[in-house]
């Protein structure tokens, strides 16, 4: 029984952790970016690039500063030159 509650309890340890990155990235997006329709557009670009892989998440969001995105341009420029720091055999 105690290695079946471990291995369950991986998986969810997971998730909250990928959830609480999320919830931390959303909530910076909101508070800081006035336009409500390009904050829920680089969620919606953020949640598909990203999906389930928290270090993919992770490096993304970590030098992005949130308060120069303005535009969906600006997302995407950002993420490419994350990439371009950081290597592209990391993000994709």
């Amino acid at each position: 029984m105690p290695i079946i509650l471990t291995i369950a309890f991986i998986p969810f340890l997971y998730f909250t952790a990928l959830f609480s990155e999320y919830e931390q990235v959303f909530i910076r997006l909101d508070l800081y970016n006035h336009h409500p329709k390009t904050a829920a557009t680089t969620k919606k670009n953020l949640i598909l690039m990203c999906n389930v892989n928290l270090w993919r998440l992770s490096e993304i969001t970590e030098g992005i500063d949130i308060l120069n995105i303005q535009t969906k341009g600006d997302l995407v420029d950002l993420i490419k030159k994350r990439r371009d720091k950081k290597g592209p055999s990391r993000l994709s």
